[in-house]
């Protein structure tokens, strides 16, 4: 199985959820939650360091959607895309993305919750991935 998970925008000379970043952090902690043999991704839906709009928004989109088209075949459909925030989501969803909604890493305001929060992401992404693999499984059986 293969996550993705899926931010906003680059920061300044950082990579896409980089660990340096409290969004980053907070990711790679669920990930620590996550099976060991998983693989993991961490991408951002713009390949610039600020939010585009417009028809320069569209076009990196379509460039994401192209991108997802090749990671699902090449995991044969094994793969949860995380988006990481309702913005990621609702553009994501709009291209007919398969995934599932996560609240945003830096929605995390007191690290007593950042435990609990993990938590959560992990389920929900757990949850996922194997109704993920259950339908796999199901479109391959033999008929």
């Amino acid at each position: 199985m293969t996550v993705v998970f899926t931010g906003v925008h680059f920061k300044p000379g950082k990579k896409a959820l980089d660990s340096s970043t409290l969004s980053g952090s907070v990711v790679d902690d669920i990930i620590k939650l996550l099976p060991p043999g998983w693989e993991f991704k961490k991408v951002n839906l713009y390949q610039c360091e600020y939010l585009p709009s417009g028809e320069e928004a569209e076009e990196q989109e379509r460039w994401f959607f192209n991108q997802v088209e090749r990671f699902y075949e090449k995991t044969g459909g094994l793969i949860v895309y995380a988006f990481c925030g309702r913005m990621v989501e609702q553009r994501l969803k709009k291209w007919l993305v398969p995934g599932t909604y996560v609240p945003h890493p830096a929605s995390i305001v007191y690290q007593k919750s950042r435990l609990d929060f993990i938590s959560h992401c992990a389920d929900i992404i757990s949850d996922r991935a194997q109704a993920q693999a259950d339908l796999v499984e199901y479109i391959n059986r033999p008929l």
